[in-house]
């Protein structure tokens, strides 16, 4: 027996299965399971469906759903989209303190709407929201290993979730070479306390072992906090005796850490790793930067909004516990916090940086950073398509 003709006998039946009582019910069922040589229980749910498709009854059982509102998605979208599709347990948090600057740049919502947009759950939000990750190609590694001085900075294995004194930082740099290695052009410096999650970056041309170390210092002079070490890979960048010079060498420096990642092991310094995609790549992508000109126009961009921004508004979680569970090790982190606030909670910090950061904080405007941050981005990506294009120009000449 073929589909339609089970089909044909299920609607011959099923409207004088609905219209008829309990104990004709049973007769129509073992008439049914008889043609159809189907199971009794198959055959109820079979025919408990009506002609449409929906099931009997009325509608769904519970409650009506809260959130399931177009105005109300539209309005967590709009949040989601500021807060640059960050995930729910960050919007979360963020929601209490950025919907008062959100609301004076965008226009005020219904009550109604503000109302659920503060009592949404994590796990409702998570439903809700379906993650937006950009389809981006994979970069290209330069990194080289330095073989001179090797023996003299250290190997760190261990991760950093250990430690409790900010100041460790981890260092990186990342190319914007596009799809080729070849050629001078715009690397970025990036560096993270994996302590704090206190975060800066630098743009330099080329990756020079002295404009490196310039930007290193000039990153240690923009820190909330001392300078208690590095931690680097195998590149020439930083495995040099300008390096070595400025913070090997130097009496005044006893306790300072300077360590290096196994060679090929990328995970070793996992932190700073993470920040290369979270940070420069999101901003800046993997297009080829060759333009010289970008880079005081994107020092400019680190040093300041993008700054200000990833370190006072940006939530990032941090690992606390793990913990060994045969050969799999199951991590349980903590709730999210901008590296501003771990910096005010850390006992190792000054009370007057303290109170300088907490003065700075009450003058920033997120949505505001955000959008001067969108506008600097279009000026650099402008400038370096009109660049481009007078070079073509002059070498067509």
């Amino acid at each position: 027996m073929n589909e339609r003709v089970k089909s044909y006998i299920l609607e011959s039946f099923r409207e004088k299965y609905h219209r008829a009582g309990k104990r004709a019910k049973g007769d129509i069922l073992e008439e049914v399971c008889e043609l159809l040589g189907c199971h009794r229980k198959h055959a109820v749910r079979v025919m408990s469906k009506r002609a449409s498709g929906r099931k009997s009854g009325c509608s769904k059982r519970g409650p009506k759903p809260k959130y399931d509102n177009p105005e109300f998605r539209q309005a967590l979208h709009r949040v989601r989209k500021v807060m640059e599709f960050r995930n729910a347990e960050v919007i979360k948090e963020n929601i209490p303190e950025w919907l008062p600057f959100i609301e004076s740049h965008y226009g005020e919502f219904k009550p109604e709407i503000r109302e659920k947009l503060l009592a949404v759950s994590i796990s409702t939000m998570k439903r809700l929201l379906k993650r937006m990750r950009e389809q981006a190609g994979k970069g290209l590694s330069t990194t080289r290993p330095g073989s001179i001085l090797r023996t003299e900075i250290p190997i760190r294995v261990e991760s950093f979730s250990n430690e409790a004194v900010p100041g460790f930082m981890a260092l990186d740099t990342v190319a914007h070479c596009g799809s080729s290695t070849e050629g001078q052009y715009v690397f970025s410096l990036d560096s993270v306390c994996p302590v704090t999650h206190w975060t800066a970056q630098r743009a330099l041309w080329g990756k020079g072992a002295a404009g490196t170390l310039a930007q290193t210092q000039d990153i240690e002079s923009s820190l909330p906090f001392p300078l208690m070490g590095l931690h680097v890979d195998n590149g020439t960048e930083f495995i040099n005796h300008h390096y070595k010079r400025a913070y090997l060498d130097i009496k005044s420096r006893n306790n300072f850490y300077f360590t290096r990642s196994r060679a090929y092991h990328k995970n070793d310094n996992a932190h700073v790793e993470q920040k290369n995609w979270s940070v420069v790549r999101r901003y800046f992508g993997y297009d080829r930067l060759h333009v010289q000109e970008l880079v005081p126009m994107m020092n400019e961009l680190y040093k300041n909004e993008l700054n200000l921004y990833l370190n006072h508004f940006c939530r990032t979680f941090k690992l606390e516990q793990k913990i060994a569970i045969k050969s799999r090790y199951k991590r349980i982190y903590g709730t999210p916090k901008t590296p501003y606030q771990r910096v005010l909670e850390s006992e190792h910090v000054s009370d007057e940086t303290k109170k300088r950061l907490i003065k700075e904080h009450k003058k920033l405007d997120p949505v505001k950073l955000r959008l001067k941050i969108e506008q600097k981005l279009k000026n650099i990506f402008a400038t370096y398509k009109r660049t481009l294009k007078a070079r073509a120009s002059s070498s067509a000449a």
